[in-house]
């Protein structure tokens, strides 16, 4: 069974928002609350902390990013007093939009959840492995001696040695109730008091300066009480021999040393547990201790040396993410092998339904509404599904994915669509068909997909434009964004013919065609002014010309 579930296909699966757009939904239900029955105390406090405030500011923004195309309402930034008093009168529709946020951001988990899960299949069939955020990349700090297994963390190693080797720490073992005897302080409970003493080096160090008197002695706190301070006097320090970098009993073995081997000296090492900063600190100081001796110095100097991880360490204990650690909302998919492929025997024909005509981004919100939103995800999933599926066929013979508007043929020496030099990409068409290729900054993106010219109508980017059928380039790029698009349009080829010159004054009405298999729309009154939305190129019209 696979157990590689990240956090969008958790989120997706629950159908809950993730951490952070809880807590934003949650404030701005607080400032809803706020806004409607608020004192004038309390709208005093909040304008004087302003990161709060300003942390409300940006979760109105957030909500207006994924809302700004359903509603007419202004942006927030800048029209505070518009959504004022927008909540004020319209609760009701305020707890929309909210909702409305909360399921577009589910549906775009959706999305990367699906995202995810081909990249996983299609890594396990090119034999990629992702990157590991474990013990190879963390660097290790703790070892165990007797083990010779070296940890990332203090942590992963006290739990080592307590369970292999009877392990207890001081802050372990100290105390007996739970009052620390440094601060006078009564915890809940026991390990809670433990934790205090590991937090705080002070209390440990001092620890039996505080008597508690008989009352504080009996006195039982609330399980989920705080610590608090109760009554008693100070007493004298008792004699302890303790240093907290430093091994008493160690540092006793180490002086009854003399003149023997360097194995000797670390089979003496290896019979105390304790960590490595205070194996090192104990080496140093009795190196350090009584007359000078040539032995003791060139024998200690020698142990500091062995006393690395990266020396002595025959095994590496993986590191583990933090419980606490918010889970990445941005993923990061590395790069993948070519996957094996076959174009010998007979086509397989794999048929994908069309795709909606909005689309949802996955790395940052969109202002959609939740019926398109939710169409996408589906059809991405649907996607995603059948182009793993069909991968995994392809190694024993050629698989073709039919879908009107977007589709991708696999054959022999074509890599995955998440490889940069891969002339397969999800929702691009084959080539030898109508279309255009505009080279945008990231590389060659084809444009014959219905609202493909919406999503660039600005042509910011644009650095040339070339025909998808002869690779002919059109001159003139990215001069004007109007003229650059209707100049390759109308010098696209089909069937080895162009079509009509439209010029470079914008674009005459069209009307539809009657194409053979697949139909299209086509926009009327395309001006330069005003360029709109370009339909899909047909695939297979009657006439050899792409308008009328």
């Amino acid at each position: 069974m696979d157990q590689r579930i990240t956090a969008s296909t958790c989120f997706s699966l629950l159908q809950l928002p993730d951490p952070d757009t809880l807590l934003r939904l949650t404030r701005l239900s607080y400032l809803a609350q706020l806004i409607r029955s608020g004192p004038d105390t309390l709208w005093a406090i909040v304008r004087a902390d302003r990161p709060y405030a300003d942390m409300l500011s940006d979760d109105l923004v957030w909500l207006y990013a994924w809302v700004w195309n359903t509603c007419s309402l202004p942006n927030p930034a800048d029209h505070w007093d518009a959504w004022h008093s927008f909540i004020k009168a319209f609760p009701n529709r305020f707890k929309g939009l909210c909702k409305r946020a909360r399921a577009l951001s589910i549906s775009q988990h959706t999305v990367i959840a699906a995202f995810d899960n081909l990249h996983c299949a299609l890594a396990d069939l090119s034999g990629s492995r992702a990157p590991v955020h474990g013990a190879l990349q963390t660097p290790h700090t703790e070892i165990c001696l007797p083990c010779k297994r070296s940890f990332p963390s203090r942590v992963l190693w006290a739990g080592h040695a307590a369970r292999c080797h009877g392990y207890r720490s001081r802050s372990f073992l100290l105390p007996e109730d739970r009052i620390c005897r440094t601060c006078a302080k009564v915890f809940a409970t026991v390990g809670r008091l433990r934790r205090h003493l590991t937090a705080a080096p002070r209390c440990l160090a001092h620890w039996g300066v505080f008597q508690p008197s008989a009352a504080a002695a009996r006195y039982q706190p609330h399980a989920m009480a705080p610590p608090t301070v109760v009554p008693g006097h100070t007493v004298p320090p008792p004699a302890f021999d303790f240093s907290p970098t430093v091994s008493s009993t160690l540092l006793e073995a180490l002086q009854a040393l003399c003149d023997c081997t360097e194995d000797e000296v670390w089979e003496v090492l290896e019979s105390h547990i304790e960590p490595l900063q205070t194996l090192r600190a104990t080496v140093m100081r009795w190196k350090d201790d009584g007359p000078f001796s040539a032995w003791r110095s060139e024998t200690a100097d020698s142990m500091l040396l062995l006393l690395d991880p990266e020396v002595v360490a025959e095994s590496r204990q993986p590191a583990t993410d933090k419980a606490g650690q918010q889970p990445a909302l941005h993923p990061t998919w590395s790069q993948l092998c070519r996957i094996p492929m076959t174009h010998s025997g007979p086509c397989v024909s794999r048929s994908l339904e069309q795709p909606p005509h909005h689309i949802l981004c996955h790395y940052q919100p969109q202002s959609l509404t939740v019926r398109q939103a939710t169409a996408y995800a589906t059809w991405v999933e649907a996607a995603c599904d059948m182009c793993a599926s069909c991968a995994a066929l392809a190694a024993q013979q050629p698989v073709t994915i039919h879908c009107p508007g977007a589709w991708i043929v696999f054959h022999a020496m074509m890599s995955h669509p998440f490889h940069r030099n891969s002339n397969a990409r999800l929702g691009a068409p084959a080539p030898r068909r109508p279309g255009l290729q505009l080279r945008l900054s990231p590389g060659w993106q084809i444009l014959d997909v219905e609202d493909a010219f919406a999503s660039l109508r600005d042509f910011h980017d644009v650095e040339s434009i070339r025909c998808c059928a002869c690779s002919r380039a059109f001159d003139g790029a990215p001069e004007s964004a109007e003229r650059a698009w209707a100049r390759g349009l109308g010098g696209v080829c089909y069937r080895g013919e162009e079509g009509p010159d439209l010029g470079t004054g914008g674009l005459p009405e069209m009307e539809a065609l009657r194409p053979e298999r697949e139909s299209i729309l086509i926009p009327k009154s395309i001006t330069g002014d005003n360029p709109g939305p370009i339909a899909s190129f047909s695939y297979g019209c009657d006439d050899k010309r792409f308008y009328q």
